[in-house]
Order: structure tokens, then sequence, then C-alpha cells
């Protein structure tokens, strides 16, 4: 006679890559015994938590009831000092409101976000940007939220770093008395105000033309 058994899955996702696979917590059955819940699971399998390389986290009434050692790197507190502590404490001032909110309304099994990204502050004051994925679970017979944090603080960094380097580019293109002009995939994306000037196209002219066919007509027409 064949034996079967079941597997309840607890799916935490991660949109930080979409080609990789997203971390879950499961329990399984086995025929005979109860299905252990994901207290039981979490608490067993701590040390597998802990060599996780993302954040693992569960809220109740927005208390930390677990945290694994990314948690506790990320924040600068051991595990023992964060769990039975709040975690909005731990949120940067500017975002607390949206992220109350929003676990508020989980909570309540309203319509949020499945991930959402803010900042948290260290006990020495350091900011790190994450993304929060979360679902909702049974904890103690009560509703609790499972999270997956993720840091993105470099990538963070880096779209501030491309961002100040559009500003900067954009002040130098557009106070040089040179043509200047961007093409993107054979299409013109930005032309400055002294190649408006000297050509007479204006951007609006311009905008996602072709730039082999674009030159031709700029040519004509000077």
């Amino acid at each position: 006679m064949s034996r079967e058994s079941q597997l309840s899955l607890f799916p935490v996702t991660s949109p930080r890559e979409e080609n990789r696979p997203s971390p879950l917590l499961f329990t399984g059955t086995i025929p005979g015994k109860k299905k252990p819940d994901p207290e039981q699971y979490l608490k067993i399998h701590r040390d597998l938590a802990d060599r996780s390389s993302e954040g693992i986290l569960i809220l109740q009434d927005g208390i930390f009831t677990f945290v694994n050692r990314r948690v506790s790197e990320h924040l600068g507190v051991p595990i023992e000092g964060l769990e039975g502590t709040p975690f909005f404490d731990h949120v940067w001032r500017e975002d607390r409101d949206s992220v109350l909110a929003n676990y508020r309304k989980r909570v309540q099994g309203e319509n949020v976000p499945d991930s959402y990204e803010f900042r948290i502050v260290n006990r020495n004051g350091r900011l790190t940007w994450v993304r929060l994925s979360a679902v909702r679970i049974p904890w103690n017979g009560s509703p609790a939220i499972l999270y997956l944090l993720t840091d993105i603080t470099r990538q963070k960094e880096a779209e501030e770093e491309l961002r100040l380097s559009e500003i900067k580019f954009r002040a130098l293109a557009e106070s040089t008395s040179a043509l200047i002009f961007l093409i993107q995939d054979t299409k013109i994306q930005y032309v400055n105000p002294a190649f408006e000037a000297v050509t007479g196209f204006s951007m609006e002219d311009v905008a996602g033309m072709n730039s082999g066919t674009s030159s031709t007509r700029i040519t004509g027409r000077w």
C-alpha cells in the first residue's frame, strides 16, 4: 500500500531577481502525525533560517516574534534583544507611517502590495534600504505576518548615482553651444537647445525618429 504525505507551502516571494527561485517556508506531514505549524517549523529549523542570506522575520501585533541572524545583523541588535520588541521602532521615521499602514491592512486581510521598499535604521543610526515581501500566516492561533527582507541599498545607491549623473549631463548639454543629441536603439531620444537653434528641429520634431532618416532630413533642411 502506498503512503502519501502532504506538503503545506508558505511562499515568500522576492522580486529582486525574476529568474531566481523564490524561497519557500514549508511544513510536511507524515501519515499518522500532526502537521507542524509555521511556528514549530521555524523554531525547529532556526539554524536553516540563520543560514539564509535574506532576512526572515515574523511580526504579531507589531512585535518581533521571530527573527533570523540576517535581520539581527541589519539592525545591529542580538536576536534575543529583538524578539519581543516593536519592529516599527527600527523603521526610518520618514517611512514609518506608510509601512505601519501596510502592516495593519495586511493583518486585516485588505489588499496591499506584495512587496514594498523603505528604510530601516540600526542602533548606530545607519540607514539601510530594504525590500519587504510578505505573507499572512497563523502564529500561536492568531494572524501574523511572515516577511522576507532583502537589502537593496547598493541598488538604491546606483540609482541615485545615475540620477545625479543625468542631472549633470542635462545641465551641461543645455548650457553648451555644441550640438548634442542622444540615440538609443537607432532612435533619437534627446537633442539639446543648441541642436534646436542650429538645425531648426525641436525635440518634438525628431523624438523617436530613426537616426538614419532624421540625419537625411536634417542635412536636407540645412
